[in-house]
């Protein structure tokens, strides 16, 4: 799999595209995986302002890119 993709009712396309080096994570892994990504939405810096804020949307837009990251992918938003 290349890639996952979703269209959102307003329009916008959210994408997760594989990496260079292919998905580094068992399919077993993957709860391990979405877990960690939500700790790090929790305690990286650069989302302290989003989490004061509690912008859900972007929020969930952090989540996202942190597990596609940590599969070896990459996270975009297309308007």
């Amino acid at each position: 799999m290349a890639e996952i993709r979703a269209a959102l009712p307003n329009g916008a396309t959210l994408s997760i595209k594989r990496g260079p080096n292919g998905w580094n994570w068992d399919t077993i892994d993957t709860q391990m995986i979405l877990n960690k990504a939500k700790q790090n939405v929790l305690t990286k810096p650069e989302y302290a302002e989003l989490l004061r804020q509690r912008d859900q949307a972007a929020l969930d837009m952090a989540w996202m890119k942190e597990s596609a990251e940590l599969m070896g992918g990459s996270f975009n938003v297309y308007k």
